[in-house]
């Protein structure tokens, strides 16, 4: 059984929009997903991210599956296109690594995957090289911005926390700990109590490897 990555994201930001309450009942993401993908309808795929995400993604409930697909991949491409240019600018390389750098990314097949599923990998990839490049340069005070906003995948914020950590920037490991603060207060702002419990729940759950869930916690 195999549903693309993107089937759940369009799920968080369809229940955000109709019924936000719902976003981690497990039954009401697999009935959104059900017309989608009928021959896979007898199980879900589900909506494991923060709720301030599903807010973020609340502009794709406006589209048909199809065109909320294209428009993510149209992101991702963007966000792609932003990271090749600062790490560009950033490194001053010259014409000829350019060049091997557009070459290997586009012949990375981790690239090609992340963009097929119109997974979230590109965010991520953005925020991590703008953090390393923060902590590298003349703007390391914005270092917390980059390591706060990771927390839109909570388990990709142990490693910029550990090098803020490790260089003892108290300032900006505080101020990204009151940055994480601020998503978890929209969070519970747009579900309420019971959906902030309902999200722990099924985290705690993926994180045993629950089969019904379909992921791969390791």
């Amino acid at each position: 059984a195999y549903k693309p990555d993107f089937i759940s994201l369009y799920t968080g930001a369809k229940l955000m929009a109709t019924d936000k309450s719902s976003l981690y009942d497990l039954e009401r993401q697999r009935l959104i997903q059900e017309p989608i993908d009928p021959s896979r309808g007898s199980w879900v795929l589900p909506f494991f991210y923060p709720p301030f995400v599903a807010v973020a993604l609340l502009p794709l409930a406006w589209l048909p599956f199809s065109a909320a697909l294209v428009a993510m991949t149209a992101i991702n491409l963007t966000l792609l296109a932003a990271v090749l240019k600062i790490v560009i600018r950033k490194l001053q390389l010259n014409p000829q690594q350019t060049n091997w750098l557009m070459l290997t990314t586009f012949c990375n097949y981790g690239v090609h995957y992340a963009l097929l599923e119109a997974q979230t990998s590109f965010i991520a990839l953005l925020l991590l090289v703008l953090f390393v490049f923060a902590l590298q340069g003349s703007a390391q005070g914005k270092s917390w911005i980059w390591s706060g906003l990771l927390f839109f995948k909570p388990q990709l914020v142990a490693t910029p926390f550990l090098v803020l950590l490790g260089r003892r920037r108290w300032r900006e490991l505080g101020l990204a700990l009151i940055a994480i603060a601020l998503l978890c207060l929209i969070s519970l702002a747009a579900v309420g109590l019971e959906g902030m419990r309902a999200y722990i729940d099924i985290s705690r759950r993926a994180a045993g490897g629950e089969d019904y869930l379909h992921i791969q916690p390791e």
